[in-house]
């Protein structure tokens, strides 16, 4: 996916936010229940990044991980509210976390949820996707 969304022209801001937890990889992991996995549609978010649509890939957005470690970690779920709170296009969690990232397609907004969260946030970033 993020091959796919480098190829696409520059249409939205990336704020990244890591919460001062530790989350273990293997222990998330080995916690999941394969059989009750929610997967989102995957074949949809690949053709709405491949198209450039920026809507139809908040729409799709998913990661199978974010209600495992969210379960644990309750900072996550806080994080990604306040920044959509905040003006984000939409939030997720990042792999198995604790990294969460937030989308929006202005710059404005994007200094608004990083001056908003990193009261509360060990790191805060904001970063440009780019062809």
């Amino acid at each position: 996916l993020h091959r796919l969304i480098r190829r696409q022209r520059q249409m939205c801001i990336r704020d990244r936010a890591k919460p001062a937890v530790s989350v273990s990889t293997p222990r998330i992991l080995r916690s999941i229940d394969y059989d009750d996995l929610q997967h989102g549609d995957e074949v949809k978010m690949i053709a709405a990044v491949e198209a450039g649509d920026y809507q139809a890939m908040l729409k799709y957005m998913f990661n199978v991980l974010e209600p495992i470690t969210a379960a644990r970690f309750p900072e996550i779920l806080k994080i990604k509210n306040k920044m959509i709170e905040f003006g984000a296009d939409n939030a997720q969690m990042s792999g198995t976390g604790p990294s969460v990232f937030a989308l929006t397609d202005k710059a404005s907004r994007a200094k608004r949820i990083r001056n908003a969260i990193q009261g509360f946030v060990g790191e805060t970033y904001i970063t440009h996707i780019v062809n």
